[in-house]
C-alpha cells in the first residue's frame, strides 16, 4: 500500500517538489519520534505521506469531501479543510478505515483535545520536519526530543499570539487543545 501511495504522490506533486520535499521530511521525523513511543511506523508513514494530499485542491473538491458539520465547524480555518479532506480521500480511495491514521491526518494543522500519539507524532512533525525554518523551528525540534506534548503546546502558543497580534480569531478547538496540553 506505501508504494502505491508513493506513486501517486510523487504524480500528484511532481510540479511542486518542494511541497514532496516537506512531505517526505514528515515521513522521515514522523517515524524518527515515532520509534521512540513504540508507534506502528507503516501507520505513521502513511498518515504522514498524506497529510497533505489535498493541500492544492480546489476549496470547491476539498469541501466535497467534508460533510456539512465539517464545512460550519472551519468556515474560518478553510485551512483546515485539506486536513480533512485528505483523511476522507485517503478513506474512500484506498480504503484505509484505520482510525490512527485518519486521525493523525485530520488533526495535523493545530491538533484536537481527541489526539492520540499519532496525530500528536503527525502534528508536530509537520511543524519540525527539515526544511522547516521559521525562528523557533530549532527549540521545538529540542522539546520534541524531550516531549511531544510540550512542542505541541509550544507551537500552538506561539501560533495563538501570532493570530491575536493579527487580530485573528482562535479557533474554539485550538484553546481547547491548549488546554488540554497544559494540564
Amino acid at each position: 500500500m506505501i508504494d502505491v501511495l508513493k506513486k501517486d504522490l510523487e504524480e500528484k506533486y511532481k510540479d511542486r517538489p518542494d511541497r514532496l520535499k516537506h512531505i517526505y521530511g514528515v515521513v522521515k521525523k514522523a517515524k524518527e519520534l515515532g520509534s521512540k513511543l513504540n508507534l506502528d511506523l507503516n501507520k505513521l508513514e502513511i498518515a504522514a505521506l498524506m497529510h497533505d494530499f489535498t493541500k492544492y485542491d480546489d476549496l470547491e473538491d476539498q469541501k466535497s469531501y467534508l460533510n456539512a458539520e465539517e464545512i460550519e465547524l472551519y468556515k474560518n480555518e478553510v485551512v483546515v479543510y485539506h486536513a480533512l479532506s485528505a483523511a476522507t480521500y485517503l478513506k474512500n480511495t484506498y480504503k484505509i478505515n484505520d482510525s490512527d491514521i485518519l486521525d493523525a491526518i485530520r488533526f495535523h494543522v493545530f491538533g484536537s483535545p481527541k489526539m492520540n500519539q499519532y496525530a500528536k507524532v503527525v502534528l508536530i512533525a509537520d511543524k519540525i520536519e527539515e526544511t522547516r525554518t521559521y525562528p523557533t523551528v530549532n527549540y521545538l525540534r529540542e522539546l520534541a526530543d524531550i516531549s511531544i506534548d510540550k512542542a505541541i503546546l509550544a507551537y500552538l502558543e506561539v501560533t495563538k499570539q501570532r493570530l491575536l497580534d493579527k487580530q485573528l480569531p482562535i479557533h474554539p478547538l485550538m484553546n481547547e487543545t491548549i488546554k488540554m496540553l497544559g494540564e
